[in-house]
């Protein structure tokens, strides 16, 4: 799909002014959400959210779907983005400030309900700072493989930042038990973020 022109994006901007008012009301609102995912594709083929926000009462994400190819595309659409009191703008999801529990809809419509605070991880870091991570997850409610995938990436983005996982992130492996060349090295989920941070930082691994 072709991206919007510098036109289209300054468009759908002054549109998102009009309709803020009306989302700072109420999010659920089936017309407009219908509405803004209508505008959105209109720019490419990006994704989006609307949430509260981390420095004002509410957000509004323009996703490029962890594609790193259209990565620069959503920067370069919040780049025109509207200065507005209550709204921040972000080129891709940002960590979220959370427990780890979590839902999702499934490809069958099927609501999904996560808590990955018992999850552990092995984090394995390449000489380029890219990384795999191992993951034996726990309280699955016997998910296929599919929806075990669609946790772990969503969990990993709320983590880390949609940024940093596609800048950094190379597979993610799901599994019922560690091999043994990797037991000693697990740790719980809920340190993966500090971890991260500090592997990623050193040069000696």
């Amino acid at each position: 799909m072709v991206m919007a022109t510098k036109y289209d994006i300054i468009l759908f901007w002054e549109w998102f002014r009009t309709i803020s008012k009306k989302l700072e009301i109420n999010f659920d609102q089936e017309d407009l959400i219908e509405e803004i995912d209508k505008q959105v594709r209109l720019l490419g083929d990006f994704s989006w959210e609307l949430g509260l926000g981390i420095h004002t009462s509410y957000s509004f994400v323009i996703s490029p779907n962890c594609n790193r190819k259209l990565l620069n595309d959503t920067k370069e659409i919040i780049r025109y983005s509207p200065s507005l009191t209550s709204w921040e703008f972000y080129y891709a999801k940002p960590p979220k400030i959370w427990n780890l529990i979590f839902s999702f809809t499934d490809n069958n419509g099927k609501d999904i309900k996560i808590n990955a605070q018992d999850w552990e991880y092995v984090l394995l870091k390449f000489p380029d700072n890219s990384f795999d991570v191992i993951i034996k997850t726990s309280n699955n409610h016997n998910l296929d493989r599919n929806n075990l995938n669609i946790a772990a990436e969503i969990l990993l983005i709320g983590i880390l930042g949609e940024e940093v996982y596609i800048e950094h992130i190379v597979t993610i492996d799901i599994v019922n038990n560690f091999e043994t060349k990797y037991i000693g090295k697990e740790s719980k989920m809920i340190h993966f973020k500090e971890h991260f941070t500090e592997v990623s930082a050193r040069s000696d691994l």
